[in-house]
């Protein structure tokens, strides 16, 4: 009976959507409606195969939630011991949950790093715990194969048009072009916009840059291991990319 699991996996998403209203009422008060359009990315009608498809899309929707909680552990004005062995514990859990999760340690050390005087023996901490746990998950899996699968990948143009689509998959656009075009001005925008943002330190605008920094690396990381192996539209795929469109409707 797949009926439980449904319901686990709209519950997390109903979970991701209560944290980000916080991480928006923190950033400013006056932008909390966003969470509207922002719901309505995450309970997309394009998800419901994903949904219903639990042993794929459960595991997406496991990283999108870990994701949203390690951004926002690490927004707090002061994180304490507590609140930082609860964000490493989450990026362990990312990083055995499927291979994007790995990424939880970069979004750790760059979100420490922009706010570095005030987190210096957390970012030490932070290191230190992703050389372990990366370390430990390269020992257990079985790279190989997958480097193997990264070398005959990284000679396809075509790899270009596949990440721009992965992009642009949370809305229904009708064409081919249209669709890389909508990806590439995302990227160009969300790039510019938070480049801006860290020269005038403006800090409040962190955890939307890193939600943008998580949907770059996330296209980068599917790219290189589905090109021609599954479509960019693939709906579960929409679980990820709506991090960049999440964060380019808050910067802008």
């Amino acid at each position: 009976n797949v009926q439980p699991l449904i319901y686990l996996t709209l519950g997390l998403l109903s979970s991701s959507i209560g944290i980000i209203y916080i991480i928006l009422r923190r950033t400013d008060e006056k932008i909390i409606w966003l969470v509207i359009p922002i719901a309505l990315l995450i309970f997309s009608p394009k998800l419901l195969n994903a949904v219903i498809v639990t042993s794929v899309g459960l595991s997406w929707t496991i990283i999108f939630v870990l994701f949203v909680s390690i951004v926002y552990i690490l927004n707090k004005k002061k994180i304490t011991k507590i609140w930082l062995a609860l964000g490493i514990s989450l990026s362990i859990l990312a990083t055995f949950n499927v291979v994007l999760g790995i990424l939880s340690w970069a979004i750790g050390i760059i979100f420490l790093f922009l706010n570095y005087n005030k987190n210096k023996k957390n970012l030490l901490i932070w290191i230190i715990s992703s050389v372990i746990f990366i370390s430990l998950y390269l020992t257990i899996a079985d790279f190989e194969q997958s480097q193997q699968q990264l070398q005959t990948t990284i000679n396809y143009i075509g790899k270009v048009n596949w990440a721009l689509e992965y992009v642009s998959n949370p809305y229904s656009i009708p064409s081919d072009t249209a669709r890389h075009l909508f990806g590439a001005i995302s990227i160009i925008v969300l790039i510019s916009i938070s480049t801006y943002f860290i020269i005038k330190r403006i800090t409040k605008s962190y955890p939307w840059i890193m939600f943008g920094f998580i949907g770059i690396l996330s296209t980068i990381i599917t790219t290189l291991g589905r090109f021609e192996v599954r479509l960019p539209s693939t709906d579960y795929y929409i679980i990820m990319s709506n991090f960049t469109q999440i964060a380019l409707i808050v910067l802008i």
